[in-house]
This record gives structure tokens, sequence and C-alpha cells, in this order.
């Protein structure tokens, strides 16, 4: 008698337990990711934005401030008046306001570079969400890039303050971007925007003419 023909290529395949248990373990550290970024890697990414906002903010106001020492803020704007001594015409000084601009955006972005240097620490007590356990724990350290140009712009407004008063202000807008890298190896780009003042002239009696443009900007990356 002949052989039997084998049936196994024919049979049910057996299956294959390891499989099932590698999508399952896939599975848990991808949902472990997910609860390790939800629970400590977001409190601070969360808490690193609001220091290195904070940082930007006071840089950009204090080199306004140091800016502004140097000019002077009534050298600014030019007040034209009458025989009687009411101002009738006001005009920005274009060449103060310009170099202003120039001056205020390489000290910033000198001391922006300068935070790669320092780097900004977040309290490993930040995941908490706990005000008072917030500052405890160990620091992280935040590395923080600037990216992009440091933008300026001239912001001019005339409002009227009351009977017979014209007020007259002028700001200085800032804005830039920040990268900061938050352990382990997560990135965001921060934006940043300030507004300074500059000037806040208070003219009383007839409202002035005023003239000049005032919406120029300027954009500087370094020295």
């Amino acid at each position: 008698m002949g052989r039997r023909p084998s049936l196994q290529g024919f049979g049910p395949r057996r299956r294959r337990p390891w499989l099932a248990l590698v999508l399952f373990l896939v599975a848990i550290l991808i949902s472990g990711f997910y609860l390790l970024d939800l629970l400590i890697a977001a409190p601070l990414r969360a808490e690193a934005e609001a220091q290195v906002k904070r940082l930007a903010t006071e840089i950009v106001h204090r080199s306004v401030l140091e800016e502004m020492e140097r000019f002077g803020q009534g050298n600014l704007v030019k007040v034209y008046k009458d025989g009687e001594g009411r101002p009738v015409l006001m005009e920005p000084d274009v060449v103060a306001l310009d170099k202003l601009q120039s001056r205020v955006a390489l000290t910033v972005n000198r001391r922006l570079e300068e935070l790669k240097i320092k780097k900004v620490t977040v309290p490993l007590g930040t995941i908490t969400r706990i005000t008072w356990l917030a500052a405890w724990g160990p620091g992280i350290k935040v590395e923080v890039w600037p990216t992009g140009a440091v933008k300026t712009e001239i912001k001019n407004e005339v409002k009227t303050a009351g009977i017979n008063q014209t007020r007259h202000v002028i700001s200085l807008m800032v804005e830039t971007q920040l990268q900061i890298v938050v352990p382990p190896f997560t990135d965001r780009t921060v934006p940043v925007h300030t507004e300074v003042l500059l000037t806040n002239l208070m003219v009383v009696g007839p409202v002035p003419q005023f003239y000049g443009d005032f919406g120029f900007r300027n954009d500087r990356t370094g020295p």
C-alpha cells in the first residue's frame, strides 16, 4: 500500500501567541509614553514657556529703558509752537526713532543669545501642579535658542483725553521667537510679543497737526 498524502499544508495554521504579546507590549509602551508626556513633560514645558516669556519681556523692557536714557524721551517728538506758546505741529524725529529701534533690536538680540549659555532651570516639583510644591525638587535645565529676527515697529496713537486735551502716545512693539528644549528632547517654539511705552505727551488746547509716518519697521538678527 502506498503512503497517504500529507495534509499538513492544508490544515488550519497554528496561532502565533508571541505576535499578540508583542503588539500588546507596544501598545503598553505607547500608552506609557503618552502618560509620561501628559503628567511630566507637559507641566515642564508650560513652566519653561512661562519663564522664557518672562525673561524675554524683562530683557526687552530693560533694553528699551537703557536706550531711552541715551536718547531722552523729549527728543523723539518735535513740537512746534505759535507765538503764544501753543503747540500747532508735532512730528516724530524719524532719525532718532530709527536709531532707537536699531539699538534696541541689537541689544535684545545679544541678550537673548546669552540665554543659551545661562539656560533656564525648572524645578521638578512643577509636575505636581501644586503651588506650594512647585519650587521643590532638583532643577531641570532647559535650553533656549533664539530663532529668527528681532522685529521692532513704532506704534502711534492720538487720543482725546478730555475737553481741549489730546494725548499723543508712541510705543515700540518688539517681537521675536525662542525655541526651548525640554528633556527628554522635546522642543517648542515660544513667540514673544512686547509693547513698551516711549512717549506719552499731553497737549492742552486746540488739537495740533500731527505729521509723519509712524508705521516703519526694523528687523535685526544681530550685529
